[in-house]
């Protein structure tokens, strides 16, 4: 379902734990949270970034790795901590930095999984003796229908934290569905970020 920006930015908050309150406690995601999206699912992409170029300075005190890529144009990037051995890198090795974050929501059945919200995360470093990482995360809210209101074009949801937000449901595809939810069906939210950053060798 697509949602207004006001809206979108609710939905982030049902994500968030700052947002959703101290009621909110992170847990191991069910396998029936991370099952794939049904059709009609909605996704929106927030942010994807493919980088790649060779080292010109580090700084590893402060974290800060200066790459050029092939057209001569310089970054500055701040390194997260995840990324191990960044003492060993130096100028002339060549980084390639991905990250992409994205958001999917979808309607599923009444009792397919318990509401709440789940976090999952994973970290991997492929290198023994390069620097790099791969940092995975996914943070699934499972969120119950309180009421459907099909002539208003809205549904209500419980938050994690217990409060109810009214979402608007303005894709037409989804308002002609909205007569086949009954409270008690849930939306699902996914949020998933994943960031990589490796030293390629040398061929």
């Amino acid at each position: 379902m697509k949602t207004s920006s006001v809206v979108s930015a609710l939905m982030l908050c049902l994500l968030l734990p700052g947002c959703a309150g101290a009621a909110l406690q992170p847990q191991v995601v069910p396998p029936a949270a991370v099952t794939p999206a049904a059709d009609g699912a909605e996704q929106v992409v927030e942010a994807e970034i493919a980088w790649e170029g060779t080292v010109t300075e580090v700084d590893p005190g402060e974290r800060l790795v200066t790459l050029r890529d092939a057209d001569g144009v310089e970054r500055t990037f701040r390194i997260e901590e995840q990324v191990q051995r960044l003492d060993s890198m130096s100028p002339g090795d060549r980084v390639q930095i991905y990250f992409r974050r994205s958001l999917v929501f979808d309607i599923q059945p009444a009792g397919s999984a318990e509401p709440g919200a789940y976090i999952w995360e994973d970290e991997q470093h492929p290198d023994a003796e390069r620097p790099g990482v791969v940092d995975r995360e996914l943070v699934v809210v499972l969120a119950p229908l309180v009421s459907v209101d099909a002539a208003a074009n809205t549904i209500s949801v419980q938050a994690p934290n217990g409060s109810i937000h009214e979402l608007e449901v303005r894709e037409p595809r989804h308002r002609e569905a909205l007569g086949d939810l009954e409270p008690g069906d849930m939306l699902r939210i996914q949020f998933r970020r994943v960031l990589a950053v490796r030293v390629v060798p040398e061929a």
